[in-house]
């Protein structure tokens, strides 16, 4: 059990990344993901989806914790963020939303409140049909060491160097922050 009362055994966690495949940098999520269904051991489950839709509420209210990933663009490194449901969303349509008003949907169709954060990984370039740029990927990195973070108890953690150390330069402190929406 957690402080929050959820209990992550019953209720599992759910990596969601997204993004288009089709432009470049955009698929940093997806990519991100995958590396996550690599390393997980356990209760979680890992989606890799074009985008967000409305329908992925029912999904996020079966789960206690929920990790969005998603290009950030104007961003030099990668930003975790705490999310919070959000019933106005001003960035949706009937067929994309964001992450904090599908946190809502949960709380107002199935009454359910997961822990939620946001990975929001910096990219460059949207070229239709560009691979990952340097950038991008050494995002994806960061954003799966993020994870490794956040998901202690059902990621496996990576095989380190000897002269690795926990002071790693790939992610500081100061990466994380709450955000309230």
């Amino acid at each position: 059990m957690s402080s929050g009362g959820t209990d992550y055994t019953v209720r599992p966690t759910l990596v969601l990344g997204w993004g288009n495949e089709w432009r470049g940098d955009d698929a940093v999520g997806r990519v991100a993901a995958r590396a996550i269904a690599a390393e997980c051991r356990t209760q979680v489950e890992v989606a890799d989806i074009h985008q967000l839709t409305p329908e992925w509420a029912c999904t996020i209210a079966a789960h206690g914790r929920v990790i969005f990933l998603d290009a950030l663009r104007q961003a030099t490194e990668v930003q975790v963020s705490r999310l919070t449901a959000s019933p106005t969303d001003n960035a949706h349509t009937a067929h994309r939303v964001a992450p904090d008003y599908l946190l809502a949907l949960a709380a107002t169709c199935y009454n359910a409140h997961p822990v939620a954060w946001l990975i929001g990984i910096p990219v460059q370039d949207f070229t239709m049909g560009a691979p990952l740029s340097s950038v991008a990927q050494r995002g994806v990195a960061v954003a799966v060491a993020a994870c490794r973070r956040l998901l202690p108890d059902v990621v496996a953690p990576p095989i380190v160097p000897e002269f690795a150390s926990d002071e790693s330069p790939l992610l500081p402190q100061s990466t994380f922050a709450e955000r309230s929406a």
